[in-house]
């Protein structure tokens, strides 16, 4: 347990369960908390909240310590050498990605160089996002010095780089509050009538919930299944963007209620979603498999809507079932891959990310100006993608509009040998557009992959 004071001098404190560090990092955390509180003791309650914030993500220590550290570096309280002598190369190179102005705010990335240089960064070393989120998210919801004007171009910034960068790293519950800072900071107006329209119905959704949850869980006990059963909120921007798109009122998004059922296996996953599809009245179309096809940032569970107390309220409620692993890395992504995945699975993950993030980069080079590079980098995270089989039934969810060049490219094969490539058994050139449910096939004896067979070029992408 670290126990974290919301400020110096303040009696108030909140004590935090935190990632199960080993006495070393536990000791090393607790030392740049005094760091902090000796150094800097007006500017701390920032470190504070952002420290707090990322142990609510299961972030490792090394994240946890320069989050704390960014303001002591930026007053010029201590130096580059100093912290990796105390607390480690990587700490100090982490701290030195974050510039905290006098009003609080972490610099803006706005100018090319600078987005260059963060981007090139982030490749090296994906945390540096997740910092500069949650230091941004504390910047928005308390604001400092910084005038309106700013706190709208820093609040525009994480909206348009921030949040999708976050969303591919798997930072859901961060993106989430980042997401809903920037909408009540930029659209207050807008902010506060779907606040004031969610208040309304929240006794209502509440109850709805909570009877949900007990019925779920006796028709699972009497089932021998064992799970967790919970409620699940679903956010400000999130319930308005989604309202917008489909011109409807917050009562009538699907999925503004939802339960969450978290259990051992994935094969227990599929049978509650029979008992559940059995029990309950399931809303025709909404059933998505992201366990055989995860997400491009690792998403994976099963979303099914029902309408679950026929007599007593028409509420359409979302079910999500997953694995405690898949709710940590729905969650968490990123942040806790250190706490959940075997050292390799973590290093093979962060190869991968950083992979996307030197593709973004070039990306970023060849973007005529800032406005189309953000439209790529949106098209990248949020556009609908394509499922494309393999040799042996594997499966490769790809954004739309891929091309065979760009799956051999990510799978890091030669494509000199491109006439053995075969899309739905027919020979085709490297730039043919791939559709949904397309089957890709070759011969690993005329083409074989550097990095091994298809079986591997399913898991890489």
């Amino acid at each position: 347990m670290i126990v974290i004071a919301s400020g110096p001098t303040s009696d108030e404190h909140l004590s935090l369960p935190v990632p199960p560090y080993d006495a070393e990092s536990a000791a090393a955390v607790e030392r740049a908390l005094a760091v902090v509180r000796t150094r800097v003791p007006v500017a701390s309650r920032g470190a504070f909240l952002a420290a707090r914030l990322l142990l609510e993500q299961r972030a490792d220590a090394e994240a946890v310590m320069a989050a704390l550290l960014v303001p002591v570096r930026g007053a010029g309280l201590t130096s580059r050498v100093e912290l990796e002598e105390r607390f480690g190369p990587q700490v100090s190179d982490l701290v030195e990605e974050i510039e905290l102005g006098g009003d609080g705010m972490v610099g803006s990335v706005g100018l090319k160089a600078d987005l260059s240089g963060f981007l090139r960064s982030s490749a090296a070393d994906p945390r540096i996002v997740m910092l500069r989120a949650a230091w941004r998210v504390v910047g928005l919801e308390v604001p400092g010095h910084a005038p309106s004007e700013a706190l709208e171009w820093f609040a525009r910034e994480a909206r348009d780089l921030l949040v999708p960068l976050a969303d591919r790293l798997g930072l859901g519950a961060l993106r989430a509050r980042l997401e809903d800072a920037c909408f009540r900071v930029l659209e207050p107006d807008t902010y506060r009538a779907v606040s004031d329209s969610v208040s309304r119905i929240q006794g209502a959704d509440e109850t709805c919930v909570e009877l949900l949850v007990k019925t779920v869980r006796m028709l699972l006990e009497r089932h021998s299944v064992g799970a967790e059963v919970r409620g699940r909120a679903k956010s400000m921007w999130s319930i308005y963007t989604k309202s917008r798109r489909l011109d409807v009122t917050p009562e009538r998004i699907l999925d503004r209620l939802g339960l969450r059922v978290i259990v051992q296996s994935v094969p227990e996953c599929y049978r509650v979603l029979g008992l559940l599809h059995a029990h309950f009245r399931p809303i025709p179309g909404t059933f998505d498999d992201y366990i055989g096809l995860p997400k491009e940032n690792g998403y994976q569970s099963l979303h099914t809507c029902v309408y679950p107390v026929r007599h007593i309220s028409a509420k359409p409620v979302e079910l999500q079932i997953r694995t405690q692993a898949m709710h940590t890395e729905a969650e968490f992504g990123l942040a806790a891959h250190w706490l959940y995945k075997s050292q390799s699975d973590a290093e093979t993950e962060t190869v991968r990310q950083q992979r996307w993030f030197r593709e973004l980069e070039s990306q970023h080079e060849l973007a005529t100006d800032h406005g189309t590079f953000l439209s790529e980098l949106h098209r990248l995270v949020y556009e609908q993608s394509v499922v494309v089989f393999l040799r042996g039934g594997k499966q490769v969810r790809l954004p739309q509009g891929s091309t065979v060049r760009d799956l051999l490219s990510r799978a890091a094969a030669r494509p000199e040998a491109a006439g053995s490539i075969r899309v739905n058994a027919e020979v085709c050139p490297l730039d043919t557009v791939l559709t949904d449910g397309d089957t890709v096939e070759w011969s690993e004896s005329e083409w074989p992959l550097s990095g091994g067979s298809s079986g591997e070029l399913s898991r890489e992408c």
